[in-house]
């Protein structure tokens, strides 16, 4: 554990979209701007963040340091408001490499408090009128659960309030539905899909939702033609079929992207899915949903030869690499790890003559084009510049 300190400086971080997922990416502005505090311990450096209002991100990265200045682990966490919290970690491979491994490939989901079950998206069209408790005014949650474009699950919440029955005019057919509005948290949907109404059916199938408008259904859900399953067709042509047998539902996607097992009362027990193209497969274990992306490894990445490691933290030091004479060059592996993406970006950093205040100057040039020109005295870093979209001030 490391304890702040009152002299722990503040730090000003602009960092650029590129080093960040795509699922967020959306969300932020060509260049970031959060604040920061470093907290130093004797091996162990940390970031917490110091938001300064209420749009902007969280962090808290925590890495270890080596004597001579090098990191072999570390973890940090991100997340911008109405986005999952992202995350991602590095440890050292047994053949000196650098294990990277970010949030949302592997790992359990728990639900939220007070959550009725954890529903996967493409679920919900078949589950959410029953697993819901009717009639009840109160707001009810579920722990929702989604694919990113890319492989990648992201968890949150979703909130439902029961407003009213009415009838609901789909192409085929007038329904009576039951009205329900909702909310969401930390799913990462479009701003102008976060919160709004969705319609369930007789059988407690979704049939309309602006959460998902691409899932409108045609009609309600009914028996198939010839057989005891039930059937949803959707206005973009998929359907999704639910068949029961003696242990509880069988689900299915039109297109066989996903296929899952329920319990009687509609709860996730299992399922895969290759909605990605990359399969997925997650199980109930009685507490947590315990999930993976089998076919996809960490990353490695292999640290230059007679270079290091360093985390974007380790350059808020006095000295990155300690030691460095004036004009002396290493190869380094800089590692942000706060982005809540595997980045690893290789480069140089060169020890230049002292500044006419006498503070220490570095230069940083990192693959891709990025140059960055760092200043630092006895406290830490004074200021990073470069000619892209990082930049680093110290505020006190």
């Amino acid at each position: 554990m490391i304890l702040r300190r009152d002299d722990d400086p503040a730090f000003q971080l602009t960092l650029p979209r590129a080093w960040f997922r795509s699922s967020t990416q959306t969300r932020l502005p060509e260049r970031l701007t959060t604040t920061v505090e470093l907290v130093r311990g004797s091996v162990v450096l940390r970031l917490l963040g110091m938001p300064q209002k209420p749009d902007e991100p969280t962090l808290d990265f925590s890495g270890r340091i080596q004597a001579m200045g090098g990191v072999d682990q570390g973890q940090g966490r991100f997340r911008v408001p109405g986005s999952a919290a992202e995350s991602v970690e590095v440890s050292q491979a047994l053949d000196g490499s650098l294990q990277l491994q970010r949030s949302g490939l592997r790992g359990a989901v728990t639900p939220t408090k007070n959550s009725l079950g954890v529903v996967h998206e493409s679920l919900l069209w078949f589950g959410l009128g029953r697993l819901l408790r009717r009639g009840t005014p109160a707001e009810q949650t579920l722990t929702l659960l989604r694919e990113e474009a890319t492989p990648g699950l992201l968890s949150g919440t979703l909130f439902l309030t029961e407003e009213r029955e009415e009838p609901l005019k789909l192409r085929d057919e007038v329904v009576m539905a039951r009205r329900l509005r909702y909310r969401t948290l930390e799913l990462g949907y479009p701003k102008e899909r976060e919160r709004g109404a969705l319609w369930i059916g007789p059988q407690g199938e979704v049939l309309k939702s602006e959460l998902l408008p691409q899932q409108t259904a045609v009609a309600a859900m009914a028996l198939e033609k010839g057989s005891p399953a039930f059937v949803l067709k959707a206005l973009d042509g998929a359907s999704y079929r639910a068949e029961q047998g003696i242990s509880g539902w069988s689900v299915t996607h039109s297109a066989g992207n996903l296929e899952a097992e329920l319990d009687f009362e509609r709860r996730l027990r299992r399922l895969t899915s290759r909605l990605t193209g990359t399969s997925l497969s997650a199980e109930w274990d009685g507490t947590a949903l315990r999930y993976a992306y089998p076919s996809l490894l960490p990353k490695f990445a292999d640290i230059p030869d007679g270079g290091i490691a360093l985390f974007l933290a380790s350059l808020l030091l006095s000295e990155p690499i300690p030691g460095l004479k004036i004009g002396e060059k290493r190869p380094v592996l800089l590692l942000p790890l706060i982005t809540g993406e595997d980045t690893a970006l290789s480069g140089e950093l060169t020890r230049l003559p002292d500044t006419p205040k006498k503070t220490r100057s570095y230069r940083l040039t990192l693959d891709g084009g990025t140059v960055a020109e760092l200043e630092s005295d006895s406290l830490g870093l004074v200021r990073l510049t470069s000619n892209g979209a990082l930049a680093i001030t110290r505020k006190n």
